[in-house]
């Protein structure tokens, strides 16, 4: 057990996991037996995926004296670092686009103006950051405990929050807890905009790079023919967009905050094939796609190398409330913080 927790541990401190960095430091199926079994009650996308790849049976036994919590919380961000192999070759995060965003750099220290009480707003329409509000994110800053918090199967630790202050690159914790808030909004009883389904951060680059068939589990227990709309994370480069399923239109719909252009007619073809695959293996037949419409929409464009994140949270935001993009550059600061606290709180803020 003690090996199995250094093993998880050693491997998670890993900036990178490159094909020879894995065969040298450990064998992947050892990883999975020794680890895997700790979490067979556990289950997210992540997880699920990483199982799949094990192709181990797993049990509930190595672990029974270990902290379930911790070692799940470690589990999972190793299940983020190890590569996919397929057909003898090593697919990262993101497929051959690997990068440095991708080594989710580790912020130790959050930037000192989150703790700077002062009106962030460049349109006052907006909900300001009260002294309770920045109290609350404040204490998250200087928190003794690793994990600030547990939702939707996933820790999120101060150094994700620390992805938000200042103009740190957002990794893929905060996007992934952020796009499920959204979807569990449009859940509640008291919702008046469209149902929404949010994909993880992990599935179109697993869906471009492999196959249909390396995220038809992922919906397992979801059918999302029976939501409004489909969002659908993308990173690729080093760089967060997004894409839309809008069953209402009906279409496919790609927002990105550089304006890019290039590249766009391929992420939404491949969304639309995925259409096809699924309603045939969830509902037994083919679905028409012939009046699904399939476009580059104008987004708010990010003046900066660090904001895209955020822009792609916000446009998730606006489109789960069928709201016009009409936020800039300049809120982003003020959205940074206004998302540290939503995300502690569960809770999003309208307007």
């Amino acid at each position: 057990n003690e090996e199995s927790v250094k093993l998880v541990r050693y491997l998670s401190s890993l900036p990178h996991l490159s094909e020879s960095t894995l065969v040298d430091s450990v064998d992947k199926p050892l990883v999975c037996e020794r680890v895997v079994s700790v979490v067979s009650s556990a289950s997210s996308p992540k997880l699920d995926r990483f199982k799949a790849n094990a192709a181990v049976e797993v049990k509930a036994e190595s672990f029974v004296d270990v902290d379930a919590s911790f070692v799940q919380g470690e589990l999972f961000e190793l299940v983020d670092q190890v590569p996919v192999q397929e057909d003898e070759k090593v697919l990262l995060g993101d497929g051959d686009n690997a990068s440095d965003c991708s080594e989710e750099v580790k912020y130790e220290e959050p930037s000192p103006e989150v703790f700077d009480h002062v009106d962030l707003r460049a349109d006052t329409r907006f909900t300001p950051i009260t002294q309770r509000m920045h109290s609350i994110i404040c204490n998250a800053m200087v928190c003794r405990s690793e994990v600030v918090l547990s939702r939707h199967n996933m820790d999120i630790s101060k150094h994700d929050i620390f992805t938000l202050t200042g103009t740190n690159w957002l990794n893929d914790q905060i996007m992934e807890i952020y796009l499920a808030t959204v979807s569990q909004r449009s859940l509640s009883v008291l919702n008046m905009h469209p149902l929404v389904h949010s994909m993880s951060t992990f599935f179109f680059s697993n869906l471009s790079t492999r196959g249909y068939s390396s995220v038809k589990r992922w919906t397992k227990e979801v059918d999302i023919f029976a939501y409004d709309m489909v969002l659908v994370p993308i990173h690729m480069d080093s760089h967060w967009s997004l894409a839309s399923i809008d069953f209402r239109v009906p279409g496919v719909f790609y927002y990105d905050s550089l304006g890019n252009t290039i590249g766009t007619n391929t992420i939404l073809t491949t969304l639309l094939h995925y259409l096809r695959e699924e309603h045939m293996n969830k509902k037994g037949k083919e679905i028409d796609l012939s009046n699904y419409a399939k476009h580059t929409m104008d987004t708010p464009l990010q003046q900066n190398g660090s904001d895209c994140g955020v822009f792609c949270c916000k446009v998730a935001d606006y489109l789960s409330r069928d709201l016009p993009l009409d936020f800039c550059q300049d809120d982003m600061r003020y959205f940074r913080k206004r998302m540290i606290f939503e995300i502690l709180k569960g809770v999003l803020l309208e307007p």
